[in-house]
């Protein structure tokens, strides 16, 4: 297989030139360059003829002229257009370009296959963000808007889930938050507090019961999380398995569970070299093995992913390591249609622990800025959950019978809705979260096992 030439076969010169005689000539350019908001990509051979003129309307001077021989577009927006097309055409004759590489024995195959379909899933996201930053008129929004509604309105006549997201198995949570939805969800919290209990038991159910499931961790090994997991289907101490304190056969009946329910359930461990790209070239491959339309990323947690990733050491400063990365993970979410749960932590006043008073204020534990290290990775997150001892009501702690801990989950951002507190209780030793009220009703209010925290 030969060579794509981009030039010759995905490039119009003509079509270009008639644009930009368009924009040069015309009485008032930067009112016809807003509406037609052209863009650098769409040129391939008079790329610096666009930018001298594009340069001189942003600097309000006047726009240089062009040769004389070329011809204004009759449709301005016609030809935009049509640009916009061919563009496409370009970046899909890149992705073949490179699979012909591979095919050809210019470079191994399966370099050429990850690095085309990362190719591919950046093309699909700047195809879906094309209109961004363009002028979008209300009344050519309402027919979009209507078939969202009628689409989720047939979902539920025909029985489906009403929440548009991927549910976590906590009911009230999945209610204030309407599941987990594309893009970015933060949960927070300090040590101890349960994070790691709670994104394994989500990624749990959601690969059961929702959609596949891809768990990237820094931070425990996946044999670690495995046996973590299947321990809490029969209410088992993870350490008194490691220490052969439970009948094998006990331990097999808690791994067939999990091995059914778990099938769409992925590990990666996490690596200085596993990049954003990475992750959305494996979330992406996951997901089209059953045959899913999106993927449930679960990251555990994000201010390691910062640390330790390659991608990210360039920058010198913690704080924009982590938001970096916050933004780099959502991107991902948002090109595959997909949510992201980022597990991540807080402050020692945010999370109260080293003997902070966090608690003096009602909401304390749950404000915004006490992500740690985070920048103002909060505004650009989707949604921020904090779990957080029993801030609103903290009778609850002494309440609850060692080695279970009282914890609030709180919704402080939702993008998507409301915001909200559920109430829930944490069983160490077992590694479970579950509300109040459920755990109360399956009586595992005795203490067994010796309640160390994974």
């Amino acid at each position: 297989m030969g060579q794509v030439n981009l030039t010759d076969e995905h490039v119009d010169p003509q079509l270009e030139r008639g644009v930009l005689a368009t924009l040069s000539r015309a009485e008032d350019p930067a009112r016809l360059y807003d509406d037609l908001d052209p863009s650098e990509k769409l040129f391939g051979e008079h790329v610096q003829a666009f930018k001298d003129l594009k340069g001189a309307i942003e600097a309000g001077e006047d726009v240089p002229a062009v040769p004389d021989d070329w011809t204004p577009a009759q449709d301005p927006t016609g030809a935009i257009r049509e640009l916009k097309a061919l563009q496409k055409r370009r970046r899909a004759a890149e992705v073949q370009e490179i699979l012909s590489d591979g095919i050809g024995g210019q470079r191994p195959i399966e370099d050429a296959c990850d690095t085309a379909n990362h190719a591919l899933a950046e093309m699909q996201s700047d195809f879906r963000e094309g209109t961004a930053g363009t002028l979008r008129y209300a009344e050519d929004l309402v027919p979009e808007v209507l078939s969202d509604a009628k689409e989720a309105r047939e979902r539920v006549q025909a029985g489906g889930d009403p929440l548009p997201g991927i549910r976590s198995g906590i009911d009230a949570f999945d209610e204030i938050l309407g599941g987990f939805q594309e893009g970015l969800t933060i949960v927070g919290g300090g040590p101890g507090i349960g994070k790691t209990t709670y994104a394994l038991q989500t990624g749990r159910y959601a690969a059961e019961h929702e959609a596949p499931v891809l768990y990237v961790t820094f931070e425990n090994s996946p044999e670690g999380l495995t046996r973590k997991g299947l321990c809490s289907i029969e209410g088992l101490n993870p350490r008194d398995v490691r220490r052969g304190q439970v009948p094998t056969e006990t331990v097999r009946a808690a791994a067939e569970q999990w091995q059914r329910e778990t099938r769409r359930l992925a590990f990666v461990e996490g690596t200085a070299d596993l990049t954003t790209n990475r992750i959305r070239t494996k979330a992406k491959r996951h997901a089209a093995r059953f045959g899913a339309d999106r993927c449930l990323i679960v990251l555990d947690y994000l201010q390691l992913f910062a640390k330790r990733s390659e991608q990210f050491e360039r920058y010198t400063d913690q704080r924009e390591r982590v938001q970096k990365a916050g933004n780099e993970i959502r991107a991902v979410g948002m090109s595959l249609r997909s949510p992201v749960l980022a597990i991540a932590s807080q402050s020692r006043k945010g999370g109260n622990y080293g003997g902070d008073d966090a608690q003096e204020n009602e909401t304390g534990s749950a404000r915004l800025d006490s992500l740690k290290e985070s920048g103002d990775l909060e505004y650009s997150a989707d949604a921020v959950a904090f779990l957080t001892p029993p801030i609103s009501n903290p009778d609850r702690a002494s309440r609850t019978v060692e080695p279970n801990r009282a914890v609030d989950l709180t919704v402080a951002k939702n993008r998507h809705g409301e915001t909200g507190r559920v109430e829930l209780v944490f069983r160490q030793d077992e590694g479970t979260m579950m509300p109040e009220a459920k755990h109360e009703e399956t009586g595992m209010g005795a203490p067994r096992g010796d309640g160390a925290p994974f």
